[in-house]
């Protein structure tokens, strides 16, 4: 299968937690499935590691009317995730965006400091056909 990303992945309940830090009631295209992407269009993706658990300390929210995200901390206690999540430039998650910008530009916005949160996620792909992909493995 190909996956257009890898990253970690929040249930219902902590996407609504995440929602909840938006300063704005969203822009035009909200994202649907929250995530912290770690890696785009990956040429291998090593499944057995999906439903690792991952923790997402949430430190900054940024809007410039193209973008609204979130800055975080992201951390896995498997050191082949945490490698993966090492070589992140920004670590964020886009909670939306203009129909015009794309949410790798969220990496760009001015984060403004936020009382911290954390919440947790789990590792794994995201499929055009499929969405988000997570087999809870452990």
């Amino acid at each position: 299968m190909k996956y257009k990303y890898i990253g970690c992945f929040f249930d219902l309940e902590e996407s609504r937690a995440l929602r909840r830090l938006s300063r704005f009631r969203g822009l035009k295209k909200r994202i649907k499935s929250l995530h912290v992407t770690i890696e785009y269009d990956p040429e291998e993706v090593d499944t057995d590691l999906f439903g690792e658990e991952i923790e997402v300390r949430v430190i900054g929210y940024g809007n410039n009317r193209r973008n609204e995200g979130l800055l975080v901390e992201a951390h896995s206690d498997n050191p082949v995730i945490q490698a993966m999540i090492d070589r992140i430039e920004v670590q964020h998650i886009t909670l939306s965006r203009a129909p015009t910008a794309e949410s790798v530009d969220t990496k760009h916005l001015k984060f403004r400091e936020i009382k911290p949160l954390t919440v947790k996620g789990r590792f794994g792909g995201f499929s055009e056909e499929l969405g988000p992909i997570v087999g809870i493995n452990k």
